[in-house]
């Protein structure tokens, strides 16, 4: 009589796991399985130097899989439902011509990935493409076809620490300078390079995820009234003594009744607020506003007001209530 032994769960999910291909990170992990098209690569590579010119190839599942082992190490992170359409682009039979995968001559690929990684998920893909090399690698700053990338990405990529809140606060500096311009991608990129290497930057940043941890205060806010402070403040010796008593809440030195304390329990009260219904820029512009009234209030020995509706507009550093 047959055995008819059922396997258990956790039996079978194993059986299943090794009968199953291998995924792309597994063969990526293994660059033996795909060297001879990680050679030719790097033979045009190589051919073209730093001259910039075209090659057509008729790219295999390994083919893919050798490009996506030297993708750029800056590359943006891949977008999962990105690569699904490509990959259900091709098995339905909706195709059409590629634009030309990017290699910099240092010998990485900076436009493709997404492409890439869709296509090296497919067993029996023979793919004619255009492949352009020799580019030079600052070119991949500002090159993504189809998906331009954001300040944020390019200042990373240049080396700044913090670039999403860094490219916030050049936005919201813009803003409130100008009374409610919006910056365009190039200019807030072009003002985060300003500020970005700037160690009173790496210093704002740093407080302000202590606020953002506490109270949910945006960044680019609490950010921009710290370097603020420290560059028109009569006080800004004093700004780390201000902002350690503000954080964190149990902890804190502030008296109670004190404009710390009093500024304390008003960021507190704002992590349930609707922040839709008080409009994005609102939200951030009155969030910098009651940071710097208690600040105002405590370097004027004051009882703070945080009465503030301007939406594009921030109290003067150190004024007196009422002046």
């Amino acid at each position: 009589m047959a055995d008819n032994t059922v396997l258990s769960r956790r039996d079978g999910e194993q059986l299943l796991r090794r009968l199953a291909p291998p995924t792309i990170a597994e063969q990526l992990a293994n660059p033996a399985g795909f060297a001879e098209e990680l050679a030719e690569i790097r033979r045009l590579i190589k051919k073209h130097g730093r001259k910039s010119g075209y090659e057509r190839v008729v790219a295999t599942q390994k083919f893919f899989l050798a490009m996506l082992h030297l993708n750029h190490p800056n590359n943006r992170r891949a977008n999962p439902k990105r690569v699904r359409w490509w990959h259900d682009a091709y098995q339905d039979g909706r195709w059409f011509d590629l634009d030309a995968f990017y290699f910099d001559w240092d010998g990485f690929m900076f436009n493709g990935q997404h492409r890439a990684m869709a296509f090296a998920a497919i067993n029996a893909i023979k793919m004619p493409i255009d492949i352009k090399f020799g580019i030079h690698p600052a070119a991949a700053l500002a090159t993504d076809i189809n998906m331009v990338r954001t300040p944020a990405q390019n200042l990373k990529n240049r080396g700044v620490s913090g670039a999403g809140v860094v490219s916030a606060i050049a936005s919201f500096q813009h803003r409130i300078a100008t009374g409610g311009q919006i910056a365009d991608p190039h200019l807030a990129e072009r003002i985060g390079e300003e500020i970005g290497f700037e160690e009173l930057t790496a210093r704002a940043l740093v407080y302000s995820q202590k606020l953002y941890k506490s109270f949910h205060t945006p960044q680019s806010a609490s950010a921009y009234v710290y370097r603020q402070i420290v560059l028109h403040s009569r006080r800004k010796l004093s700004v780390d003594e201000f902002w350690d008593a503000l954080w964190p809440p149990r902890n804190s030195t502030a008296a109670p009744g004190s404009p710390i304390a009093i500024l304390r329990d008003r960021l507190h009260r704002e992590q349930t607020a609707d922040r839709k219904k008080r409009g994005q820029y609102k939200f951030q512009t009155q969030q910098a506003a009651w940071i710097i009234l208690g600040w105002n209030a405590w370097v004027n020995d004051e009882r703070p007001s945080f009465r503030w509706e301007k939406e594009h507009e921030l109290p003067p550093i150190d004024a007196k209530r009422g002046g």
